[in-house]
């Protein structure tokens, strides 16, 4: 889902939480959200807990861990709507982006993935999310 949010989103200026009549949410954004609630729950089982230690232990940097921060540092990026309110009120856009409550984004859930995660592997978190930045900001002429 994530090319077609960021597409969506990121890129273009697509509308997010949308409810139909029924007040029931049916936009990608809100898929999004149960995605990621998905991953956390899941990060949270012990049997899972135990096999994602397993394969860092096993696999080092070049283990899943790359791919959750990549996956949260995509969908925590500021979306075309969020980049408008910035521009029309700068306190407006930080009441927001401070009520986690009023505004449960894809862009706070993904903060949270990332704390959680570090919470949990402590600096191997952080070196998972340094190998995934690293091609991205990295000097081309040294690689």
């Amino acid at each position: 889902m994530l090319p077609i949010y960021q597409n969506f989103y990121i890129e273009a200026d697509r509308q997010g939480r949308l409810e139909d009549v029924d007040g029931l949410p049916h936009s990608l954004d809100f898929l999004v959200l149960e995605e990621l609630d998905l991953i956390q729950t899941l990060l949270r089982a012990p049997p899972v807990k135990a096999e994602l230690n397993q394969q860092l232990q096993n696999a080092g940097s070049n283990s899943w861990l790359p791919e959750i921060m990549k996956l949260a540092s995509s969908y925590a990026q500021i979306t075309m709507e969020e980049e408008g309110l910035w521009e029309i009120d700068v306190s407006l856009f930080l009441s927001e982006e401070t009520s986690v409550t009023a505004n449960y984004t894809p862009r706070t859930v993904s903060g949270d993935l990332a704390i959680k995660t570090g919470e949990w592997l402590k600096g191997t978190a952080a070196e998972g999310l340094l190998s995934y930045m690293n091609p991205l900001f990295g000097d081309s002429a040294t690689s």
